[in-house]
């Protein structure tokens, strides 16, 4: 069957309006296997109208109108139709009562010229139109067909699918089936290039067809059935995608970002977007597809420098030495828009799409496109020509993005060997500031001889000017304040550590856990005015319910309530326990004031057994002491080699096996934050829950279990890692009899979650 389409309009003929009408018709013909031999555009006028159509049913067997169907005097198609199949026009009362409902749906009055597009050729077939007033319709004559279509694409397309393809296939003793494969990455001539051999036939039929940006080529095979149409197509769709390789980016998808958002959804993933240069169609083209929001997290829009720094946590020595529009800022952005997303993919979008604001370095057309997982980052760069206009380099870099998503999803083995690996930064890293010398002064009074003259380089002398006096005067402080730090230093990381160690070596032997026998330690003297406020306790009676393995210590200090040791560390010290948690914050056990404090458990807790948490505190003390070895529990060999814990109170002796080690915070301006510091539990849930938000954030995976019934110890300690930051050990007593878990079976956790702080402060890690 031969087919013309005929599209009527003036506006068409001006080029007011792309002719999209032709173009859909011609590829669903196709689809049929219908040849259309010809394309005519004719203006609203009766006499070439008529003249056209006469010519177009005298060389094919079946004619297309679009268009002229309203009810104005210049919607002629109808009447020139009835005119040259010599039928006359008759009023279809079921049309027009369907017109007058339109109307009163929309609370409009539908005026006298309306009921013209009621008027149809005798004896046609009649096309309902549910989008719009004109009806369409088929009327054949002498073995000829003509379709009358209505021309706003919306009401042709759909009168297209309802009525059309139904009456056409009913005409065929053949089912034809197509199937559409989209392409994406590969250009049309290259395409064409690799699968010519494959255009060439018959049954199947291989067509492509151009879109902005991507490619499609239908396969279409005629049978008598569709399962038989369906098997024919079947080999040949496989053949074009094992030549296109990962290009085919779906068959019968829709679209690309149709395909990625189903992608998304099957793999469980959501999606975060930062946009520059598209600003905000990645996001727009996402949403058009039902059920996005299933798969995206948020969207920026991040013009400005400011705004990618304050919003995305681009740094700003990035923007600053690479650029706005670079693959570093790119990557970014892509990082920044994940982790602020809380997503597990980000985009970055960032270019130059014109038509100014290029430069000879970074010309218009320039765009990166940045994708991460928060494990890995991949960034392409695209330039397209300077020919292309802002509309199409915006569209291109947002499919690119699309592109790049869904060959991540489908783990392509040639895309993600392109990534860049995120490594994080060591931790506590210290940077030293440079100490620029003070300018000196010229044209200063000559040297003077002897000793004299030594004093009088570097004291205000007489005959000394003003600037000398000045300079002499500001290096003498300089040096005080040099004599004073080193001072300090000595006696705040020598001195005083070694006395601290000395007083803390003689407690350690007042305590043993299966032998009382030691003698009583007496109270040192202080020796500096740090010492001097409640340096003593009178000698006091030791009651029955105190073990004799801390008699000695009770005699020394009645606030004793347990004793820690981790074998192989420093932490060798008797716990105590005030009415608050500041008092032993600065003395030590003896109740002398003291920058090291004393271990000592948290003042809520109920030592006697029945908190299922028992909370020490102890300061970080650079050289080790105190709590200061725990800091050394962020390296996995580490915590192997010390994951057990002795901890005894005055009422039960207790080993400890290491359940997490992690990072928090007690800043709530750093929120939110994590509440680990609790003695008691609602219900057995609220604490198996509490367990489970420990191992979450722990730096290792430990598999040691924890159930109901058991007894936690928290150890918390001050780190350097950033302000009000914290380290925190928590451990499981071990039941009578039971075996600690082998801790060579911990491996590090790489989704450790650590404070909101940190992220924040850090922002090329990815949040997990």
């Amino acid at each position: 069957m031969r087919a013309e389409i005929l599209s009527i309009g003036t506006e068409l003929l001006l080029g007011d309006i792309v002719n999209t009408d032709a173009q859909y018709i011609a590829r669903e013909l196709a689809a049929f296997g219908i040849t259309v031999h010809y394309q005519v555009v004719v203006g609203d006028n009766m006499d070439r109208l008529t003249a056209t159509l006469r010519q177009a049913l005298s060389r094919s067997d079946l004619v297309i109108t679009t268009g002229g169907l309203g009810p104005t005097v210049d919607d002629i198609t109808c009447e020139g139709i009835c005119k040259v199949l010599g039928v006359k026009r008759v009023l279809d009362t079921a049309s027009l009562e369907k017109i007058q409902a339109f109307f009163d749906k929309l609370g409009r009055e539908m005026t006298e010229n309306n009921v013209k597009q009621a008027m149809l050729p005798e004896g046609c077939v009649i096309f309902e139109n549910e989008w719009g007033t004109a009806p369409g319709c088929v009327i054949e004559k002498e073995g000829k067909a003509v379709i009358m279509l209505p021309g706003p694409p919306r009401e042709l397309r759909h009168m297209f699918d309802h009525s059309v393809r139904p009456w056409l296939q009913k005409r065929s003793d053949l089912v034809i089936v197509s199937h559409t494969l989209h392409v994406f990455g590969v250009g049309e001539s290259k395409a064409e290039a690799m699968t010519v051999d494959l255009m060439q036939g018959e049954n199947p039929t291989v067509a492509p067809y151009a879109k902005t940006g991507e490619m499609q080529l239908r396969v279409t095979a005629r049978a008598a059935s569709r399962e038989m149409a369906d098997a024919m197509c079947r080999p040949m769709v496989e053949e074009l995608k094992e030549r296109l390789g990962s290009a085919v980016y779906g068959v019968d998808v829709g679209n690309l970002e149709t395909a990625v958002v189903e992608k998304l959804k099957g793999a469980g993933k959501t999606l975060a977007c930062a946009e520059s240069c598209t600003g905000g169609l990645l996001a727009k083209r996402i949403t058009d597809v039902s059920g996005a929001s299933a798969v995206i997290e948020n969207s920026f829009v991040t013009y400005s420098n400011e705004k990618k720094t304050n919003l995305l946590g681009v740094p700003p020595k990035t923007l600053q030495k690479y650029g706005a529009v670079s693959e570093q800022t790119a990557c970014a952005m892509a990082i920044g828009a994940r982790r602020a997303g809380r997503a597990d993919l980000g985009v970055g979008i960032t270019g130059i799409a014109g038509p100014t604001g290029g430069t000879a370095e970074k010309p218009v057309g320039l765009v990166f496109v940045a994708v991460s997982d928060g494990k890995t980052v991949w960034v392409k760069k695209v330039q397209y020509a300077k020919e292309n206009d802002r509309s199409y380099v915006r569209t291109g870099s947002a499919s690119h993005a699309l592109n790049m998503l869904r060959l991540l999803l489908e783990k392509d083995p040639e895309f993600l060997k392109t990534g860049i690996p995120l490594t994080k930064k060591s931790r506590g890293k210290r940077f030293l500031k440079e100490i620029t010398p003070w300018p000196v002064s010229t044209g200063r009074v000559p040297k003077r001889p002897g000793f004299l003259g030594f004093l009088s380089e570097y004291l205000p002398w007489k005959g000394d000017r003003f600037s000398d006096v000045l300079f002499k005067l500001v290096l003498l402080a300089a040096v005080a304040a040099f004599l004073f730090s080193v001072w300090y230093l000595v006696d705040d990381q020598l001195i005083k550590p070694s006395q601290n160690d000395s007083l803390y070596s003689q407690l350690a032997g007042g305590y043993n856990r299966s032998d009382s026998s030691s003698s009583p330690i007496a109270p040192p003297a202080p020796d500096s005015a740090e010492g001097k406020e409640d340096s003593s306790e009178p000698v006091v009676e030791v009651p029955d319910w105190v073990p004799a393995a801390f008699a000695d210590l009770y005699r020394s200090n009645p606030d004793v309530r347990g004793y820690i040791q981790v074998p192989g560390t420093h932490m060798n010290y008797p716990v105590t326990q005030a009415a608050d948690n500041e008092y032993y914050l600065n003395r030590n056990f003896y109740k002398q004031r003291s920058v090291f404090g004393n271990p000592y458990f948290d003042y809520r807790n109920k030592i006697d057994g029945t908190d299922r948490n028992l909370i020490i505190y102890g300061h970080r003390v650079e050289n080790g002491q105190m709590f200061g070895d725990m800091e050394k529990y962020k390296d996995l060999s580490y915590y192997q080699q010390h994951a057990s814990i002795q901890m005894d109170t005055v009422y039960q002796t207790g080993d400890y096996e290491i359940v997490s080690v992690f990072y928090a915070s007690t800043n709530e301006e750093h929120a939110p934050n994590f509440h680990y510091l609790r003695t008691d539990f609602a219900s057995d849930e609220d604490f198996l829950s509490f367990v489970d938000e420990v191992r979450e954030r722990s730096l290792y995976d430990i598999p040691v279990t924890v159930d109901a019934d058991d007894e936690l110890l928290t150890l918390s300690s001050c780190s350097f890692l950033f302000d009000d930051a914290r380290i925190v050990i928590v451990a499981r007593r071990l039941q009578e009899g039971e075996t600690a878990v082998d801790p060579a079976l911990a491996t590090v956790n790489e989704d450790c979650l650590m404070p909101e702080i940190w992220y924040q402060l850090h922002p090329e890690i990815p949040h997990p």
